[in-house]
């Protein structure tokens, strides 16, 4: 609403058309038709006039607040069909019009800075640095928690690498000190094995003497039938018609045959105990190692759980474990290197003297 005729500015301000333009006139502006427009900066030099004619200052007299109104009508060109609806079925064409209003309100800076406008100036302004403080405070705040979030879990990680570093040495130290309270308990068990197995020696020597005791009254008994049968032999080699003379003779040759060879008598159990030197690879089984001492395998697992350890047959040991249990066993344990062959034969490769060839000639 920028330009106006002086017809419709009439009509807004409700005065007559001729009234208008006199007043026009009076305030210094060029005589106007009615259907001749109207500027904004006019209608200002108007106001003012009328305000100082009405005995008002210039200060006074200039508006402090002006208000405008505008009103413009539009046309839309749209498409209706029979039955009523819009694009629906068959079309017609349409036109549709549109009133927009539009108000605006002028205000003179100088005269708008009242202690109200400056009151709620300053409180918007207030606000909005309050605002802005509470964004940095805001943000401040976030990058401060994001930095303490990395430095915690910085700290919980150093702490947890720390933990197992921490748990692994006590780990370690468990396991040494597990190995110094096993040597003396194997020492005290060997002597225990010892004082059992001499013991269980003496009752074999008694049960051997007696089974020795026993063989020689049944030698005695069945002699008669063996000499008979050894004297069917001498007479089966020799001539006939010297059948007694040979029993004597025979019995002479068996009698000296007794007192000159030894008595034979059963197998005999060694009554020492047969200490074995058992090579220890890095990883061997519960079945080679009690293969490797000449004893069972659950002899084996019975060590394995008196140091702590449920084992089957199978399974594997390392090359500590399997040496403690071969000195729990009595027996002596030697560290055998797997690769002992290749090492060798690279030491030996090492160990030549490098020497210049004669030359090659070709012809």
């Amino acid at each position: 609403m920028s330009e106006v005729t002086v017809k419709q500015f009439a009509e807004v301000v409700g005065i007559p058309v001729d009234r208008l333009i006199a007043q026009l006139s009076d305030a210094g502006l060029s005589a106007k038709a009615s259907d001749e427009t109207i500027t904004d900066d006019e209608k200002m030099t108007l106001l003012s006039y009328l305000r100082e004619r009405h005995g008002k200052t210039e200060a006074e007299s200039s508006p402090k607040r002006i208000t405008l109104k505008r009103k413009m009508v539009s046309e839309i060109k749209g498409k209706t069909s029979q039955s009523g609806g819009i694009g629906q079925g068959k079309t017609t064409p349409r036109t549709i019009s549109v009133e927009v209003r539009k108000k605006r309100t002028y205000v003179k800076r100088s005269e708008t800075i009242s202690d109200e406008d400056r009151a709620l100036a300053k409180a918007a302004s207030e606000a909005k640095i309050r605002q802005q403080r509470e964004q940095e405070v805001a943000y401040e705040k976030t990058t401060e928690m994001a930095a303490k979030r990395a430095e915690k879990a910085k700290i919980e990680e150093q702490k947890a690498v720390e933990e197992k570093t921490q748990a692994a040495a006590v780990e370690v130290k468990a396991s040494k000190q597990k190995k110094d309270k096993v040597k003396p308990k194997v020492e005290d068990t060997r002597t225990a094995e010892e004082v059992v197995r001499a013991q269980v020696e003496a009752v074999q020597v008694a049960e051997v003497r007696e089974d020795k005791s026993t063989g020689k009254k049944k030698k005695r008994k069945g002699k008669s039938d063996t000499d008979h049968n050894r004297k069917e032999l001498h007479v089966a080699s020799d001539k006939s018609g010297r059948r007694k003379k040979k029993s004597k003779a025979g019995r002479g040759a068996r009698s000296g045959v007794s007192s000159t060879t030894p008595q034979q008598h059963g197998f005999e159990r060694p009554t020492a105990p047969i200490v074995y030197e058992v090579g220890i690879p890095e990883t061997i089984s519960v079945a080679d190692l009690a293969q490797k001492m000449s004893v069972k395998a659950a002899e084996v697992i019975k060590v394995l759980m008196t140091l702590g350890t449920m084992a089957t047959i199978n399974q594997v040991l390392d090359q500590d474990t399997a040496f403690l249990i071969v000195e729990e066993m009595g027996h002596k344990p030697k560290r055998v290197n797997e690769n002992a062959l290749e090492d060798e034969l690279i030491q030996n490769v090492k160990k030549g003297e490098k020497s210049p060839r004669s030359p090659v000639v070709t012809v």
